[in-house]
């Protein structure tokens, strides 16, 4: 009698064929598809990438628009515009841009803030086209100077504690004409005390800015009120530079330093000690003032030495400060402190470096 072979249920090789079935569905499932569709992206397009806004006269603003376009089959965001110049200010721009369509960018440009001469500006925007995270528009422009200043720069210099005042000439030097109707400090840092025309299309203004409580340069606009011939008003503007100046002049005036091709020349056998020197002297005759102290700070002992010289009592006086010998460090950074008896800003400070090219 032959062995008894055990029998499978059929409910049992019924639900083994399903699970079997069920896997492959699954491992199909998550298989992609051969040659499917890629995912859904941005894709930026300017109206144009770049423009040319022609000839601007000096002081003219004007209103532009740069359309952006989404090519894409996924939704563009725009999460910043940027200018490059503070010539250029954003009104609007689009924060989404559906797949498909476009919209508008709206900003200002004014020449004021723009050097007259050629110019390229740029506004960047920040976006979600993973091909252009970061996508730019340009433009250029010619800025047409209406005038030129006679001095080119106008400054206004002096002791700190007294007026001081200077004399410019305007002179208009286009075809477009120069009808300087007014003029004024933009904040006041100093005054206009006198307004001449001198022949048509040709001003002189005499500038002068009152004392400061300590020494200090500050800028300070010039703005202009011009009529040009075809009856348009603009307002164009010229840094005013104001130096109220300390007693004391410093030179250098804020930092000494020693690079390395000077330091190099300590390497030689029997090299003498390198030597700068700050000078400080009076730019008052009638200022006397003395040197009362020099000291060094953030140094290693005897890395850098200083000696006090008198040129003249009471008026000149000399820093020399020393390097002995070449070190190790690649730099040595500190500040050089000299004490006065000035009675305005009595502790002159100036950075120290000092930079060694190679090691021994």
């Amino acid at each position: 009698m032959s062995p008894r072979r055990p029998r499978l249920h059929l409910r049992a090789i019924a639900l083994l064929a399903s699970l079997i079935l069920l896997s492959s569905a699954i491992a199909l499932a998550d298989d992609p598809p051969a040659g499917g569709a890629a995912a859904a992206t941005a894709k930026l397009r300017f109206g144009e990438n770049e423009v040319d806004y022609g000839l601007l006269r000096q002081g003219e603003m004007i209103e532009r628009e740069l359309v952006i376009h989404n090519d894409g089959d996924a939704a563009l965001l725009i999460r910043q515009a940027t200018p490059s110049c503070g010539c250029t200010t954003i009104h609007e721009f689009p924060r989404e841009i559906a797949p498909g369509q476009s919209g508008t960018v709206r900003f200002q440009v004014d020449s004021r803030k723009i050097h007259p001469g050629d110019t390229r500006k740029r506004i960047q925007f920040d976006t979600s086209d993973p091909a252009q995270a970061r996508a730019s528009f340009f433009f250029t422009a010619e800025v047409l100077a209406l005038y030129r200043s006679d001095p080119p720069l106008i400054a206004l210099s002096g002791l700190y504690d007294r007026a001081k005042s200077v004399t410019v000439r305007l002179i208009g030097i286009t075809e477009h004409g120069f009808e300087l109707l007014g003029a004024r400090s933009r904040g006041g840092l100093f005054e206009i005390v006198e307004f001449t025309e001198i022949a048509a299309g040709t001003y002189e203004l005499k500038l002068e800015a009152g004392a400061a409580a300590r020494p200090e340069n500050v800028r300070d606009p010039l703005d202009m009120q011009v009529r040009l011939l075809d009856g348009t008003t603009i307002e164009i503007g010229q840094w005013v530079e104001i130096a109220h100046l300390d007693p004391i002049e410093v030179l250098p005036e804020a930092a000494l330093q020693f690079d390395n091709r000077e330091t190099d020349a300590l390497l030689a056998a029997g090299a003498p000690p390198l030597t700068k020197a700050v000078i400080l002297r009076s730019r008052d005759p009638a200022l006397k003032f003395h040197v009362t102290g020099v000291r060094l700070e953030g140094f290693p002992d005897g890395a850098v030495t200083t000696e006090l010289q008198t040129v003249a009592e009471g008026s000149h006086y000399a820093v020399r400060v020393t390097l002995p010998a070449y070190r190790d460090e690649a730099f040595l950074i500190g500040k050089l402190i000299i004490e006065t008896d000035a009675a305005v800003e009595p502790v002159r400070t100036l950075h120290l470096r000092v930079k060694f090219g190679r090691k021994r």
